[in-house]
């Protein structure tokens, strides 16, 4: 039988990055605003200041022979960069330093040494950054509108895999479009038919007015049972920002993005109880771990928005009921998306902690071409595949790499190549954890996300246990493991997935083949019987 398929392809979110040790580095702006930097050192500094209206100011103190077109460069640059959060990227990975925001908005400055890019000479320079709440644009929301992505899949990019998105925060802006009418009812309906299908690993992002969206949940809570889409399930999962007035929904999602949430959330409970059972016994049995479920109840621009997280924490008592720490897990194309996410678990509900996690499969999946070969005996196949992709998997466990998944000359589980993990908190600078870049694991993992014991808690509650704080510790190591192990198993989902697939089509085949054969001989038998009519008269 042949092999055919159409997925939809993802697209890439780009990412930059700012450093995190600002001792005696020196700088070049490149594209887009973002600061590069550079080894060596030149006599020039170059200020880059925003106001309140989000107007950039390039500030020249002093003087390197570099051209005026350079300089244009460096001011187009800034007046595009608008605010952007540091992300740390150390290979210690140490807490970083929290500051407030004023209603003004805060100033940071950062500085440091690396090669020179974009062909501009090599500047020392001092650039603060307007941290205002208010000061983020929603730039790509025109662009996600009804829109698929693909769950743990990326394109081979070449960006480095240390970049970030400039949204870096985003809250309810002037920017932000309502959902158009004409687009209303387009959108709702590829909404309900996706709920319908439950297409694996399949992410959709429409714009819908909240009045639709309730709509479209109620459709969606009516749903057959028996077709597998009932609410109560953890996928197709549905959720509404209401500060952009989008709906997002989720298909089920492959093996490398649960075994990516639930080894995170087994660790932090995991060692939360046992440290608990020492110190605190009567608190352990308020630390729930949660996921997939439906949140309402958040505040300001986000008050009518349901969300659905991966994964997370939330401390329950007879009078609190809190989620102190949320889990979201999606591939780096959607990194923008997860961003703004991060502001209405954060702004929304006062979440302590969120922990997004990026993982980039390349290259994105495909199903076979209608000229991919030819099998005769299906459960034959699943079992020799199974086997191919038991030794690769060996392999890479062995060799702790990370090879793609191949059978019949078609990739079935790409390689991992891009995993990330980003801490945030309210009011400060988030810290990134880098696991692999460019496909190779990096050589210095972390011990730690910066998680607490006292995260776990609202603030009251853990002053009034009056235990001694400490680290929750991570395992980089296993975790990556679980991707590779993880991946294997979306590898012959994905090949199964097909196979049944294309035994439905050749079903609904024959039943089209039947169904025209009926057809045929009553159309026969209708003519015979007017003949019969005629002949009597």
């Amino acid at each position: 039988m042949s092999l055919s398929r159409a997925m939809l392809v993802s697209r890439r979110t780009s990412l930059a990055v700012a450093s995190q040790n600002p001792n005696d580095r020196h700088m070049n702006k490149g594209p887009g605003g973002f600061a590069q930097f550079s080894r060596t050192s030149t006599p020039c500094c170059i200020s880059v200041s925003q106001s309140p209206t989000r107007q950039a100011r390039l500030h020249i103190t002093s003087w390197t022979p570099f051209t005026e077109n350079t300089i244009h460069k460096q001011l187009a640059a800034a007046r595009a960069s608008r605010s952007v959060a540091q992300i740390h990227t150390s290979v210690n990975h140490s807490t970083a330093k929290e500051y407030e925001r004023k209603p003004t908005g805060n100033v940071v400055e950062a500085a440091g040494k690396r090669k020179a890019v974009y062909d501009i000479p090599a500047i020392s320079l001092t650039r603060e950054i307007d941290l205002k709440r208010n000061s983020t644009p929603s730039s790509d929301q025109s662009e996600e509108q009804g829109k698929h992505f693909k769950l743990d899949s990326s394109r081979d990019s070449t960006l480095p895999a240390t970049e970030i998105s400039s949204t870096m925060s985003f809250t309810e802006s002037k920017d932000a479009s309502p959902a158009r009418e004409d687009n209303t009812d387009s959108n709702y309906n590829k909404a309900l038919a996706l709920l319908r299908s439950n297409t694996p690993e399949q992410i959709l992002d429409i714009k819908l007015p909240y009045s639709k969206y309730l709509q479209l949940e109620k459709a969606f809570s009516r749903l057959n049972p028996e077709s597998g889409t009932i609410a109560e399930k953890s996928y197709p999962s549905l959720s509404y920002d209401s500060g952009t007035e989008t709906v997002t929904v989720v298909t089920v999602p492959g093996n490398v993005h649960e075994a990516g949430v639930y080894q995170i959330n087994h660790d932090i409970i995991g060692y939360a109880d046992n440290y608990l059972s020492t110190y605190s016994p009567q608190s352990k049995n308020s630390m729930v771990p949660f996921g997939s479920t439906t949140t309402r109840g958040f505040h300001g621009p986000f008050a009518k928005s349901v969300k659905q997280p991966d994964g997370g924490v939330r401390y329950i008592t007879g009078k609190d009921d809190m989620v102190t720490v949320v889990i979201e897990v999606g591939a780096s194309e959607r990194y923008t998306k997860l961003c703004r996410d991060k502001d209405i678990w954060i702004d929304g509900l006062g979440v302590k902690v969120f922990i997004l996690v990026c993982i980039s499969e390349s290259p994105q999946f495909k199903m076979p071409s209608a000229e991919y070969e030819h099998i005769e005996d299906s459960e034959a196949e699943v079992i020799l595949m199974k086997e191919s992709m038991a030794a690769t998997l060996e392999s890479n466990l062995l060799l702790n790499s990370i090879a793609p998944f191949v059978y019949r000359r078609h990739k079935w589980g790409g390689q991992l190549r891009t995993a990330f993990i980003e801490v945030w908190r309210p009011d400060s600078i988030p810290i990134r954890y880098d696991l692999i870049q460019n496909g190779d694991t990096c050589d210095h993992l972390p011990t730690t996300l910066g998680l607490h014991i006292s995260d776990l808690f609202p603030d009251d509650a853990w002053e009034a246990t009056d235990i001694p704080n400490r680290d929750i510790p991570f395992d980089a190591r296993r975790y990556l493991k679980t991707l590779m192990v993880a991946m294997n198993g979306t590898a012959k989902d994905r090949f199964e997935d097909q196979e049944e697939e294309e035994d439905q089509e050749q079903e609904e085949y024959q039943e089209q083949e039947e169904y025209q054969e009926k057809e045929e001989e009553q159309e026969q038998e209708e003519e015979e019987l007017e003949e019969e009519e005629d002949d009597e008269e």
